[in-house]
């Protein structure tokens, strides 16, 4: 058994071919544009005004569905859009020539130009259908996870067997590195589809996996987890489990958004780097900045930048100790910029690198404890915070939850300001954290 699909599009990918179509549109104009001056058909006066003509021509279909998800793949919704767009264009054209104060033109030499457009748009957008249903371009991408024992059913479909990465000794949802090999199985996958024969083992994954993508189903099993739609995978029926996290416009809205302010105050926070640095040199001997594995977006490993704050024989790379008030091992300077959070500032760099955001929740070390145990060992639901990118600061933060964990309630109370930001996350409350943050940035709990 293998997956046919071919006439779908992956998400990230609309905006790309339509940016094709538009493309392929500007260039069908520009070839009407030279072909008339060669040939006889279109009149000097109509040749000059191609560009508004195509504007129009552009405009209309842009309006009526000419560039959405729905007419990339459709030959038949192609031809009825491109009709009503040909069959609008007296209107549309002489509005936009009366708005720029020119007179009608020759009715014969606007009918070719209509005849023309029409059909050399429509052949450019079926070639480029008949592309993309007949080749790899742009199809969906899809990973079967499953215990491998209806492996020989997908024949050439890529599979994973979870038994051969998952740590024997370990229990899947409590091991940080399965996660992360998890995360990279998944990465750029449009489709995660399930296969397990238990029901309990197929819920447990699917719960494990949710941390990691947006897009998952089970395959045969009846699931009592939320499920968002039901699909069919020929003659299966699969469940497509309902999923939290930034969808893909989110994601990007939300990264130009950190990049655009981190570049704008580039000239503030490179100075106080600067200085920072400086004062570290001065204050101790070792590296000025400190480096750590965290725990990042979908549960994949990133390192995180620090001021480094320690003693340099003392530094903890595994974040196994938590820090203490008066901890000896903290610098003079450090404990500065521990309690004006300073210390975080480099954490710009791992914005730039897109492995973090200005907003979110914050990222978790390996060995980070709450009352002696995982974090993980407490909420196994824990990972899904990861479904959005690590911040520097978040809600979290700025209602005092900072500095270390030292009962469960602590981490509850955490992970509850965590997931509220998941699911109401926004720019307008982005700018609110931030603000907060300058507000709150000497805080008791620092240390």
């Amino acid at each position: 058994m293998e997956i046919k699909n071919k006439l779908q599009i992956s998400k990230k990918t609309n905006i790309l071919v339509s940016l094709l179509f538009l493309f392929l549109d500007i260039i069908s104009f520009v070839l009407i544009y030279y072909s008339s001056t060669l040939f006889t058909f279109l009149n000097n006066e109509l040749i000059d005004l191609i560009a508004i003509y195509a504007f129009s021509f552009i405009f209309i279909l842009a309006i009526i569905g000419g560039y959405s998800k729905k007419s990339l793949i459709s030959i038949s919704k192609n031809l009825k859009l491109i009709g009503v767009t040909a069959i609008s264009m007296p209107f549309a054209f002489n509005f936009f020539l009366y708005q720029f104060g020119i007179s009608g033109i020759a009715n014969n030499s606007f009918i070719n130009l209509l005849y023309l457009s029409f059909g050399l748009i429509l052949t450019s957008r079926v070639v480029c259908i008949f592309y993309i249903r007949h080749s790899n371009f742009l199809n969906t991408t899809i990973l079967i996870i499953g215990d491998g024992q209806k492996r020989n059913i997908f024949n050439n479909d890529k599979y994973l067997d979870i038994n051969t990465i998952k740590d024997k000794n370990n229990l899947p949802e409590e091991d940080p590195f399965f996660l992360n090999m998890i995360s990279k199985s998944v990465k750029n996958i449009d489709r995660v589809i399930l296969d397990f024969n238990k029901i309990k083992e197929a819920d447990r994954y699917a719960n494990i996996v949710s941390s990691t993508s947006n897009n998952i189903e089970i395959l045969r099993q009846m699931s009592r987890l939320p499920v968002a739609a039901i699909n069919n995978f020929n003659g299966y029926q699969t469940l497509k489990l309902k999923t939290y996290g930034s969808d893909f416009k989110s994601m990007i809205l939300k990264r130009v958004f950190d990049l655009i302010l981190v570049t704008l105050s580039f000239p503030l926070w490179s100075l106080v780097l600067l200085i920072c640095a400086i004062f570290i040199r001065i204050d101790s001997p070792g590296p000025i900045f400190f480096k750590q594995k965290r725990i990042g977006l979908r549960n994949e490993f990133f390192y995180i930048y620090k001021f480094r704050t320690m003693y340099h024989e003392f530094t903890d790379p595994h974040g196994s100790k938590l820090t203490e008030k008066n901890d000896i091992r903290v610098t003079k300077f450090g404990k500065f910029l521990r309690k004006s959070s300073l210390d975080e500032l480099p954490q710009l760099i791992n914005i730039l690198k897109l492995q973090m955001s200005l907003v979110g929740p914050r990222p978790s070390t390996l060995e980070a404890k709450a009352g002696g145990k995982n974090y993980w060992d407490k909420f196994p639901e824990y990972w899904r915070r990861h479904m959005i990118l690590p911040g520097m600061t978040g809600l979290a933060q700025i209602r005092g939850l900072r500095g270390n964990t030292f009962t469960k309630e602590d981490l509850l109370m955490r992970y509850k300001a965590d997931i509220e930001y998941l699911d109401n996350g926004s720019i307008l409350l982005d700018i609110k954290i931030i603000i907060y943050t300058f507000v709150s940035l000497f805080s008791d709990e620092s240390f």
